[in-house]
């Protein structure tokens, strides 16, 4: 054979010997497996517990013997079956509500005292832990169950328990025994007690009469009740041998036990039992209990529990005839310490209970008592207190000067008179609180006269002192108010003039005269003056809005701008030019903006940049918001600032009244915006953090009506079809200034035009012109005339003539609700002071044409 032939045969060679090699070891391998896995077969069945795999059904995979031997049953018969086949389905349902548990949560679970049964059906219980068993692909496809028998504990628990309850009612009868006063009622009671002790009703106490001759029958219940009064000689029966031996007998069954009466006048007790009473070494009676019937018997431990309460019963005999003797005498103490305890009872709740602070002190000054009250005022407890000087307690100084004030005591005891606390008094407490008090002290007089101590008593006004101010403050600010609206009402009458002499005044000069651009700002400055008697007409009375359908994006921008005029920080708008319209009081709303933009102006001193941002939304019903807005298309505007922000603890109340964080800040800017944004049926909230800046969010809802730009509209020819020169309107207002301009105004646009003073002159030119061949085509109404009949009532009347009068009403006043509602007052369109005849131009095409807002 060649070399390179033997090099094969011997590589094949050494392959056969690798191949027995291998098979060797893995024939070692599952040997060791084996006995690893009886090893661990051996060790889960000697553990004394039940161990138990379920699958998810809650099928047995595996049951250790303790399982075997708790159910009686192999494992062969067990695996594959769940607990309903060995447990009452409350049990079986209680274990796979607890198998669920542990494989949905896939966390192991501890369940305490798990009640079960044996084979035998006898109860036992388990402390349990379920453990989810994760394969390695990470699926809970079964659970291992363990269970420790702790039913020997818990019976030795509950032995314990029992022992306890006989324990607690044998102290408790001990102390009723001790509560009676007459021997009758003492041996009744007795007799009561043992039987509830022992369980039965059944029972008697037979006493050792004076001769000792015989012993009688004094209380029976149950079957011996009908025996009182029935003797014994001494040995005889069980009540004779119990006298005369003075050992405790208890017999299972009566009828066979040899000492028993030949002639017994009951033979229905199965188990008895009698024990002695004793007075000293001496047996003074004899005290039994029984059963009816078979089953029930005394057992040693129920023996004892009545020997101790035989011990503690004859104790109360003893003691019955000294408690009878005493018993007069007792009895008065009783009482009178009971009526001084009630005594006691009524001042201590009488002092805990009324809201007044209550401090007493002795002669000294020393505190002697305090009342909750005042624990609550001063900081300090009645423990504390007492024995301290009134002054170290009840520390008050000048709420003005802040110096100590004089304490009432020393004035009580030098006087002897009530001394009232004067001025506003500031309580200081221990921890530093100070409250506003008034108050008073008084001396505590003996039956002498003589003054004992001192009576301190103070009351907390510091909320009242508070509501007293808001309330003065409120007061002037409605002053203020009141006297803002009359303003801004006259003011926006002679606003109305300007503006309409100013528009007539463009009329006649040429578009690109400089005087011509003069007369445009004139007019801007009109319009900023608008919107501040708007502020004053919201900040008088709450402003009812006056809505138009109207694109918020230029009143935004302007409002903003025009905010931050002088200022360091500047605006970034991002707003869509497809913005939804939506239904707003213009000045209202520019109110709004104002209000905001100066607060993040505020926030940023050194300047910054102002986020303003506005998108199109639309809210769910009871969607994600939470804003409890109704379902539909809203404008959402974001105000952001990168200021100081706002404490936490300040956002719940930044839209409240008088709250503010600012040295000179009225606390009227934001409440007077979360109740206008209300009025809009919109929302308003706000987001912010400390050192990182503050954003509000308003949403307004979003208008369905069709929106008359107004720069188309006025663009627009409004004569195409449209006669103007054959229309007649009559104008009503108390002011000649506003009468004349705004006639010549709509002269010159092409109306016919009659004016009247007040509401019963424009009734009488009404009538006039109705009954004439060119009745009125519209009316235009002052809302308010001083000493006159104003628009609301003439409107009335001229319905009563006209039933289809188309009236527009106008006022300075916008809050008026009629502004706000005009069409259920009567009228058809509604115009405020001061108003551009852009303004009234429009609304009485609206008004004539009968075209809806």
């Amino acid at each position: 054979m060649r070399d390179e032939d033997k090099s094969r045969e011997q590589l094949l060679e050494e392959l056969r010997g690798l191949r027995k090699r291998m098979a060797s070891e893995l024939e070692d391998l599952h040997r060791k497996a084996q006995e690893q896995a009886k090893f661990l077969r051996l060790i889960i069945d000697t553990v004394p517990a039940v161990i138990v795999i379920k699958d998810r059904e809650g099928r047995f995979l595996l049951a250790n013997k303790y399982l075997e031997q708790m159910r009686g049953t192999p494992e062969a018969e067990i695996l594959g079956k769940d607990d309903y086949a060995f447990l009452p389905a409350e049990l079986a349902d209680r274990y796979r509500q607890t198998d669920r548990e542990v494989l949905e949560t896939r966390q192991s679970r501890f369940y305490p005292e798990e009640p079960s049964r044996d084979h035998k059906g006898n109860r036992r219980y388990l402390d349990i832990t379920k453990i989810p068993l994760i394969d390695a692909d990470g699926q809970c496809s079964s659970i291992l169950a363990v269970g420790v028998d702790v039913t020997e504990r818990k019976q030795a628990e509950e032995k314990m328990r029992q022992q306890n309850e006989y324990l607690t009612a044998l102290h408790e009868t001990t102390l009723a025994l001790m509560n009676h006063l007459e021997l009758d009622d003492l041996l009744e009671t007795i007799l009561a007690r043992a039987g509830a002790l022992l369980g039965t009703t059944h029972g008697y106490i037979h006493l050792v009469e004076p001769g000792e001759t015989e012993t009688v029958m004094r209380v029976g219940m149950g079957a011996y009740s009908n025996l009182v009064g029935y003797r014994h000689k001494p040995g005889e029966g069980l009540i004779g041998k119990v006298w005369q031996t003075g050992q405790p007998i208890a017999v299972s069954d009566y009828h066979a036990w040899p000492g028993r009466l030949l002639k017994s006048p009951i033979d229905a007790f199965r188990a008895v039992i009698g024990v002695p009473l004793r007075s000293g070494p001496k047996v003074v009676g004899v005290i039994g209990l029984a059963h009816i019937g078979e089953g029930r018997t005394f057992g040693d431990e129920e023996i004892a529990l009545l020997s101790r309460f035989a011990e503690l019963a004859s104790i109360a005999l003893d003691n019955a005839r000294l408690y009878t003797s005493a018993q007069q005498e007792l009895a008065e103490r009783k009482r009178a310490e009971e009526a001084l305890a009630a005594e006691k009872e009524r001042l201590a709740v009488t002092l805990s209970s009324i809201g007044d602070g209550v401090i007493t002190t002795d002669i000294e000054g020393k505190i002697v008592l305090i009342n909750n009250a005042a624990e609550k005022l001063t900081g300090w407890t009645q423990e504390e207190v007492i024995n301290k000087p009134l002054h170290e307690v009840f520390q008050i100084v000048h709420e003005g000067t802040r110096q100590p004030c004089e304490n009432p005591l020393e004035k009580v005891l030098q006087t002897g008179r009530v001394a009232n606390l004067t001025g506003p008094i500031t309580l200081v407490g221990r921890d530093g609180t100070e409250r506003i008090i008034t108050g008073s002290g008084a001396p505590i007089q003996d039956k002498g006269g003589h003054i004992i101590g001192v009576v301190l008593v103070f009351r907390d006004i510091t909320e009242k002192q508070k509501i007293e101010e808001e309330r003065l403050k409120a007061s002037k600010l409605e002053s203020v108010g009141i006297l803002a609206g009359g303003i801004a009402h006259d003011f926006n009458n002679i606003l109305t003039a300007i503006l309409m002499n100013l528009s007539l005044a463009k009329m006649y000069i040429n578009a690109e005269d400089e005087a011509f651009k003069r007369l445009i700002e004139a007019e801007k400055a009109c319009q900023r003056a608008r919107d501040l008697t708007q502020q004053l007409l919201t900040f008088s009375k709450g402003g009812a809005p006056v809505k138009k359908t109207a694109s918020i994006i230029e009143l935004i921008k302007d409002s903003a701008n025009f905010a931050l005029r002088g200022s360091k920080a500047r605006c970034e708008f991002s707003i869509p030019e497809d913005l939804w319209p939506v239904e707003i009081d213009q000045g209202q709303m520019s109110q709004v903006i104002h209000n905001l933009i100066i607060n993040a102006q505020q926030a940023m001193p050194e300047g910054g940049t102002i986020h303003v941002q506005a998108e199109n939304q639309v809210v769910e019903e009871g969607g994600e918001l939470g804003l409890g807005l109704r379902g539909g298309g809203y404008v959402k505007l974001s105000i952001a600032d990168t200021g100081l922000g706002i404490a936490e603890e300040h956002l719940p109340k930044i839209f409240d009244p008088y709250f503010t964080t600012k040295q000179r800040g009225s606390g009227l800017g934001l409440a007077t915006t979360y109740s206008i944004i209300k009025r809009h049926e919109g929302y308003i909230r706000v987001e912010s953090r400390l050192g990182e800046g503050t954003t509000f969010y308003i949403y307004l809802p979003a208008s369905e009506k069709q929106l008359l730009i107004q720069k188309g509209l006025l663009g627009r020819d409004l004569g195409a079809g449209f006669k103007v020169g054959q229309r007649r309107i009559l104008i009503m207002d108390d002011e000649d200034s506003i009468r004349d301009a705004v006639s010549q105004m709509l002269r010159y646009i092409g109306y016919e035009v009659e004016s009247a003073r007040d509401g019963a002159e424009a009734i009488e030119l009404y009538k006039r012109a109705q009954g004439s061949e060119r009745p009125f085509d519209a009316v235009i109404l002052d809302l308010t005339i001083p000493g006159g009949m104003g628009g609301k009532e003439a409107v009335q009347k001229l319905r009563e003539i006209d039933s289809q009068v188309k009236a527009i009403v106008s006022s300075g006043y916008s809050h008026d609700p009629v502004m706000a509602d005009f069409k259920q007052y009567g009228f058809c369109g509604v115009v405020v002071k001061p108003y551009k005849i852009e303004e009234l131009r429009e609304v009485l095409y609206n008004v004539v044409r009968g075209v809806r807002d």
